[in-house]
């Protein structure tokens, strides 16, 4: 990028694209409309995507939904899903059973859904997510962070914050922080 007329790397930033699809475990339609209507499309297309082109990786939040996919898939998909895993390409984030709220519940039903997730993940993959990640919570909870570090994340990413506080942030370089 030397060449590009203008370019100045010290004023350079670094982008980094997150593929993943959220998907809700019942929103606007009952979670089996959602499986048969959306979710199953995708996963069935991320992962022939995948193996078309080795340079993509997808994120992937729901356990509920990936475990009923996972159950009807035959043992040569399964194979190909353990492969993706294996190479990090088809990476589990948050790996709850759902995206939980961060207002209603009780400490013990964030570790229950979280664990309930990981329970299947560690049976099926050998793995722990090590990224928390809450795209779509309507708020945040100022004690999820320290719950999901005790949880033994390494790191949160969160969707949803005030528009003036996220403004402050763009201006002052700062949107990347420790809570």
């Amino acid at each position: 990028m030397s060449n590009i007329d203008g370019y100045d790397e010290k004023k350079s930033i670094f982008i980094h694209l997150v593929s993943h699809s959220h998907m809700d475990v019942g929103w606007n339609m009952i979670p089996e409309d959602y499986y048969k209507t959306k979710v199953k499309s995708i996963l069935n297309t991320v992962i022939d995507a995948l193996f078309d082109n080795e340079e993509r990786k997808f994120s992937f939040a729901e356990i509920y939904y990936f475990e009923k996919w996972w159950n009807e898939q035959d043992e040569v998909q399964k194979d190909r899903v353990r492969r993706l895993v294996k190479e990090g390409r088809f990476e589990f984030v948050n790996g709850g059973w759902v995206a939980n709220d961060e207002a209603c519940p009780t400490f013990e039903d964030i570790i229950i859904n979280i664990m309930i997730g990981h329970s299947f993940l560690k049976r099926e993959f050998g793995i722990q997510p090590r990224m928390a990640w809450h795209c779509d919570p309507f708020g945040h909870s100022a004690t999820t962070p320290d719950l999901f570090a005790k949880m033994g994340f390494d790191a949160l990413f969160f969707g949803r914050i005030d528009d003036e506080e996220k403004n402050w942030r763009k201006v002052n370089r700062s949107l990347e922080f420790i809570w």
